[in-house]
């Protein structure tokens, strides 16, 4: 199925904050049993929560985050963010999460105007337990200006595919 985060409200012109529209989105193809989430060309502005663990937007079991291309569809970090991000994307925490990814588009950390530790993309389960996400898959996107990790696969992932460099 494919789910258009215009629909739920996402404006994508670089300066309304799109996280909850983007993360109803999220929500609404994982309550389906999974699905594609679909960005359109625009630079989609995203914000972190109180606890760093939350990251920006948590992305569920069966559900792709897909954008029109590198550079056409940006997840941007909101100018100011003080705090630390675990991941603009991450996978939910304390949920074995599986088959799921991004494609076609570009997080942005936004270092230049924000002060926090960021990191790009975040996956794992709970560090010390025997949970693991699986069969993650990455397809042409660009990860840039994180003032932490760009790319952190975390302790138990299993079935990374396809990161082109």
């Amino acid at each position: 199925m494919i789910f258009n985060t215009k629909d739920f409200g996402a404006v994508g012109d670089g300066v309304t904050d799109d996280t909850a529209a983007i993360q109803a989105t999220i929500d609404a193809a994982a309550a389906a049993g999974g699905g594609e989430v679909v960005l359109a060309a625009g630079t989609y502005i995203v914000s972190g929560g109180e606890e760093p663990s939350d990251g920006c937007l948590m992305l569920k079991s069966n559900v792709t985050l897909s954008g029109a291309g590198m550079g056409e569809t940006v997840i941007k970090l909101a100018d100011g963010s003080d705090t630390k991000v675990t991941g603009i994307v991450r996978s939910a925490y304390g949920e074995e999460t599986h088959d799921f990814g991004m494609k076609n588009l570009t997080l942005d950390g936004n270092r230049d105007a924000t002060t926090g530790k960021v990191d790009g993309w975040f996956n794992g389960y709970i560090p010390g337990s025997d949970g693991k996400d699986s069969n993650v898959t990455l397809d042409s996107v660009e990860i840039k200006d994180c003032s932490g990790y760009g790319f952190d696969p975390h302790e138990q992932t299993v079935n990374i595919q396809r990161i082109p460099w």
